[in-house]
């Protein structure tokens, strides 16, 4: 019995220290593979080259028109008699219209690629945490899998004491409840990461993953002083925003140029007589907008359109810097959780050590030891899932600011 309890306190000294060590795959791997083959990432480049091409498009003068009218019944003169007309117009807008119009398909498509970037920082947010995920679940199947190892250690010394009529059923039946509990969590993280692996092979192509030890990461401690500063600087969405309120301005002021005169202009060529004579005639024509309720809606859509998105900016704005002040408080209870659940793990930890040798004496009850020997764990736990909250926290400040 002695040599029992012996082992068994080797063995808790010893498991409390192991954190493992095994190859991992990396990170940056992952998130590599991910971007190279997010079909959105290659949507949001297939939209910024259609913007820029539409900007060349719309910023272009409309083809000319060319007019070919021959007479069969030519129409006499004094010059003679006229058999054929050609004429070619070409329309030409407010000066700045065009421009304007380049200007705002340019606009349109850094807003899309502001889009890209985005996307691209949610797609390293969502693999990295998919990531931590399957880090916490390895690690949390690690410490069930130590947990079952000395629950058997206990079982055996239990046996052996019952056999010398030292302990009662109940204790032995205490061993069966706790290692049916420990069995259906080890039950639930591999389900979780079959889960996670089955998601990032989809992203990455990689048929399986070694998962880094979480408790040997270290998670970054995000900043506090320029946080909310970093919002205007560093926030794709908010520079979507603020790229489709310019694009707003500019299309205020390309309605108020489609409401001002176009001008045409062109040249004639009408054959007289037989052919041996030619008249070339120039022309002049001008569009004018009429229309004074029409002008005054269309100007008014560029009007909103600009109000639309300066009220849009704001509030992404305001939405941003809620979700950091959430994100940064939570981050502060995370990291007091993980601290106290630390202190808590090694203060259980060294009572469950006294508590079995009191044991191995008959000072003290099984239910004692029991009891340390579950709260000992599950403050391992608790400390690996504060540990992964701060993780997650993290790589949500990082997807509004990026990295820090």
């Amino acid at each position: 019995m002695k040599d029992y309890i012996s082992v068994l306190l080797i063995m808790i000294g010893w498991a409390s220290g192991q954190a493992g060590l095994n190859a991992q795959t990396s990170l940056d791997t992952l998130i590599e593979r991910a971007l190279h083959r997010a079909p959105s990432i290659q949507y949001f480049k297939e939209k910024v080259a259609q913007e820029n091409a539409r900007s060349a498009v719309e910023g272009a003068l409309p083809n000319p028109v060319l007019q070919f009218q021959y007479l069969p019944a030519p129409v006499e003169t004094r010059e003679g008699p006229q058999h054929l007309r050609i004429s070619v117009m070409q329309s030409l807008g407010w000066p700045g219209l065009y421009q304007t119009r380049r200007q705002v398909g340019r606009l349109s498509a850094q807003a899309f690629e502001a889009q890209q970037r985005q996307n691209e920082r949610d797609i390293r947010a969502y693999i990295a945490n998919l990531y931590y995920e399957g880090a916490y679940w390895s690690s949390y199947r690690y410490i069930i899998d130590e947990q079952l190892q000395l629950l058997n250690m206990l079982d055996t010394i239990v046996q052996e004491r019952y056999r010398q009529g030292q302990a009662s059923m109940v204790d032995i039946e205490r061993i069966d409840i706790s290692r049916t509990a420990l069995q259906w969590e080890h039950s639930q993280a591999r389900h979780q990461l079959k889960r996670i692996q089955a998601i990032l092979q989809r992203w990455t192509d990689l048929p399986f993953i070694e998962w880094p030890r979480l408790e040997r990461l270290v998670p970054p401690s995000p900043p506090t002083s320029s946080l909310y500063l970093r919002i205007s600087d560093s926030s794709w969405a908010l520079a979507s925003d603020s790229i489709r309120w310019q694009q707003a301005r500019l299309i205020e002021r390309l309605r108020t140029l489609q409401t001002r005169p176009y001008l045409s202009v062109g040249s004639g060529y009408i054959l007289i007589g037989e052919g041996k004579d030619a008249l070339i005639a120039p022309s002049v024509g001008i569009q004018s907008p009429i229309f004074s309720t029409k002008n005054r809606a269309l100007r008014k859509t560029g009007t909103t359109e600009a109000a639309i998105w300066r009220y849009k900016m704001k509030d992404t704005h305001r939405q941003l810097s809620d979700l950091l002040s959430q994100l940064t408080a939570q981050y502060a209870v995370a990291t007091d959780a993980f601290q106290m659940h630390q202190r808590q793990s090694q203060l259980s930890h060294h009572s469950l050590i006294l508590l079995t040798e009191d044991y191995a004496t008959g000072r003290k009850g099984f239910w004692e030891v029991i009891n340390m020997f579950n709260q000992t764990f599950d403050h391992r736990k608790m400390a690996l899932r504060s540990q992964w909250q701060q993780f997650h926290i993290a790589l949500e400040i990082e997807r509004i600011i990026g990295k820090y």
